[in-house]
Formats: structure tokens, sequence, C-alpha cells
């Protein structure tokens, strides 16, 4: 996923989770050609929000009569408990909830373009930090 994406290695977590969202919602011989998802649920699984990892997408926002109506990022995947989207903003290096996004699966972003440099205080443990926006 990631070398596809073309993505570095700070994205293996996302990857990984991505990778088990898609396992839990492919059929499986060993329970009668169903999805672990319809089993344990009950229901059949849904498809139609399935998107191409690491694919161009746009958050769309309203910050301001002025300002612009999206963000742009890339798709990292799908938040646990959540309905909705996972993007990666460049410009900001957060990560952006949303349910409210548009998705350009015929680009790809390049590895440069999205890089996470967290800023650490001198105070602070030397760990990686990343913020989270939740928009509904």
């Amino acid at each position: 996923m990631l070398s596809n994406a073309g993505l570095g290695k700070e994205f293996w977590a996302e990857a990984i989770s991505t990778g088990c969202y898609l396992v839990n919602r492919s059929p499986n011989t060993s329970i009668e050609c169903k999805t672990p998802e319809e089993v344990w649920s009950g229901k059949s699984a849904d498809y139609k929000n399935l998107r191409v990892f690491g694919c161009a997408a746009y958050v769309h926002v309203n910050e301001g009569k002025l300002e612009a109506r999206a963000k742009k990022g890339v798709f990292v995947g799908y938040p646990m408990n959540v309905k909705g989207y996972k993007v990666c903003c460049p410009a900001s290096s957060k990560f952006l909830i949303s349910r409210d996004v548009t998705f350009d699966e015929s680009a790809m972003l390049k590895s440069k373009d999205v890089m996470l440099k967290p800023t650490i205080m001198e105070n602070e443990k030397i760990d990686k930090k990343v913020e989270f926006e939740v928009s509904v």
C-alpha cells in the first residue's frame, strides 16, 4: 500500500489499519463466503465508501466567506468508531476526519508533498505528536 501510494514509512500504521478494514470486508471461504463484518454484525458489508489509499482528497471546510472551501490532503484510511474518512493535510501536518470529502482517485500525491513534521518543545518528550480535527 505504501509503495503504491508513494507515501513514506511514517504512514505504516494507517496502511495497516486500512488493510484490516479491507480484510474485515472481504469474503472468506472458511465462513461460507461471508465477510467477517457480516458474521459479526449480521449485516452485509457496504462497499460504496471504499477509496484508493493514498489518493488526493479535498476536505470541505467552512472557515469564512473569503477563505478556501476545501483543504487538500491525502486519503490515509478510515477512522475507528467514526463514520467518515481520515485525510492527512500536509500544509498543517494534521489528520482531518470528515464525512464531507471529495476524492481524486486518479491522482496520487508524492511522499515529499506529504511529510509529517511534528514540532517538539524543549520540555516535551521526543514523541511524534499528531493533532486531529474532527468535522461533522
